[in-house]
């Protein structure tokens, strides 16, 4: 499964970009800080069956990121929000994990998302 990492903090990229070495049925093939970039960057690439998005980015939200994204790749939501603000909203399958990420729970949001 190739996995795409967005968020607008380099740090939050780095311990995702750790958690993903671990698993040997994911790769990494590519992160972005900024989200317009990356959307770019996700179709130029074409091969992006996973992405990993903040929720509270610069120029655009998580969920915007999603809207914007063939329906084709999978969303999880990495998020410091509580799973409890984002009630109401129509996520569809959308798994959401908090932060600090919890690497089991991260696992289990992927390997459900396969």
């Amino acid at each position: 499964m190739n996995c795409y990492i967005i968020d607008d903090e380099q740090h939050n990229i780095d311990m995702l970009e750790f958690y993903i070495s671990e698993m040997p049925n994911v790769k990494l093939v590519g992160t972005n800080t900024n989200p317009v970039n990356a959307l770019r960057e996700i179709e130029h690439l074409g091969n992006v069956d996973l992405v990993l998005s903040d929720m509270d980015m610069n120029k655009l939200s998580g969920i915007d990121v999603k809207n914007r994204l063939p329906s084709h790749i999978a969303v999880i939501f990495v998020t410091a929000h509580f799973i409890s603000d984002f009630e109401g909203l129509n996520l569809g399958e959308i798994d959401i994990v908090t932060k600090p990420v919890n690497p089991d729970k991260l696992k289990a949001a992927i390997e459900k998302a396969r």
